[in-house]
């Protein structure tokens, strides 16, 4: 299979995906896509008609009034609901508490999986999500996975919580990272998992500069 230019960035929740690749996109001038929100708007979607997450049909008719629009003079992809905007309304605790749960689903992975290699194969992008390099893009020619401890990953995603008024304290949202950790790696559906080429990132001690030189750096010998 012929490989594509795309860049492909996985690794758990608040591993730093979203906001390296944004950076990084913006820095090869590539479109940026953080498929996480894709899932988060299905489950804003399915908590906002209170939608049973077993009910696959009423989950996919959500899917299809979704819109993913580019952003014009940006690099990022926003979603469209009647018209409106709902990417501000997808990263609130309780859309956190129950997207594991519809990401599980089988055939809401294989329509939204869909849409992203559409977008892929239409664009130069760099794509972030949990199974990116492994089931969506696997013939992407820059593939790369961050790691980073809980520890770490709580106190990141304690501090964007507090920046948005949303008072939860470091123990819970540790505990919370820790569940969605499992569920994540013990899915059935495609498992979060490094792909087997990719460039393995641990930034525990790293910042985000240091990150994208390296990831820079491996692009560039890639070429």
């Amino acid at each position: 299979m012929k490989q594509t230019e795309c860049v492909t960035i996985d690794g758990p929740v608040a591993s730093g995906k979203t906001t390296i690749g944004k950076e990084l996109a913006k820095r090869i001038k590539y479109h940026f896509l953080d498929t996480g929100i894709m899932y988060r708007a299905v489950t804003y979607l399915a908590l906002k008609k209170q939608i049973n997450p077993n009910n696959e049909d009423l989950l996919m008719q959500s899917i299809k009034n979704l819109n993913f629009i580019f952003i014009p003079n940006s690099t990022e992809y926003e979603i469209n609901l009647d018209n409106k905007t709902i990417t501000q309304h997808l990263k609130n605790p309780e859309i956190e508490k129950h997207v594991s749960t519809i990401a599980t689903n089988s055939l809401v992975r294989s329509e939204l999986v869909k849409i992203q290699r559409e977008i892929a194969f239409s664009n130069h992008i760099v794509m972030v999500g949990r199974d990116i390099g492994t089931i969506v893009i696997p013939n992407a020619k820059n593939k790369f996975f961050l790691l980073a401890s809980s520890q770490t990953r709580a106190q990141r995603r304690y501090k964007d919580f507090k920046k948005q008024g949303i008072n939860l304290s470091l123990e819970l949202v540790k505990s919370e990272i820790e569940n969605r950790d499992k569920i994540d790696t013990q899915r059935k559906e495609s498992p979060l998992e490094p792909a087997h080429d990719s460039i393995q990132i641990n930034s525990d001690d790293m910042n985000i500069d240091e990150v994208i030189e390296l990831m820079l750096n491996n692009i560039e010998k890639n070429k």
